[in-house]
C-alpha cells in the first residue's frame, strides 16, 4: 500500500521526543498510536497505513489584471444533483480550486497568493 500524499501549508516537528526533524509523515505506528513522524523515525516504527504530507506548491501569476477578476464556473446536471462540487481556476495562475455552488465570495488562491472573485450563475 502507497500512502496517500495530502498537500498541507506546514509540516510538523517529529513526535519522537529530542528530534527536532521534520516530519512529513502522520502514519499508525508499529506500536499502535498514529504519529507525526519525520524519514528517519518512520523507517524505524512507520507503517504504510497515514498520510505523507506535501508542501503547498506556490505557482506564479501568468496574467495581470487592473482590478479583481471574477470567476463563474459552469452549472451542470452532477453540481445542481450535489453529485459533485463546482471547480473553477484561478484566473492568475490557473490552480484550479473547488468551491460551493451558491459561491458569491472573494478567494485567495492557494498557489499564487493572489485574490479573485467566485460567482455562481444561479
Amino acid at each position: 500500500m502507497v500512502l496517500k500524499e495530502i498537500e498541507v501549508h506546514e509540516i510538523p516537528t517529529c513526535a519522537i521526543p529530542s528530534c527536532d526533524n521534520e516530519a512529513p509523515y502522520d502514519v499508525k505506528t508499529v506500536m499502535g498510536p498514529w504519529g507525526d513522524l519525520c524519514e528517519k523515525h518512520f523507517k524505524q516504527m512507520g507503517t504504510d497505513i497515514g498520510f505523507k504530507r506535501i508542501m503547498v506548491k506556490a505557482t506564479v501569476a501568468t496574467k495581470k489584471f487592473d482590478k479583481t477578476p471574477t470567476v463563474t464556473f459552469a452549472l451542470t446536471r452532477a453540481i445542481v444533483y450535489d453529485e459533485e462540487y463546482p471547480s473553477v481556476k484561478c484566473p492568475w495562475c490557473g490552480k484550479p480550486r473547488n468551491c460551493e455552488m451558491d459561491a458569491n465570495y472573494t478567494v485567495t488562491c492557494e498557489g499564487c497568493k493572489n485574490k479573485f472573485n467566485i460567482r455562481s450563475p444561479i
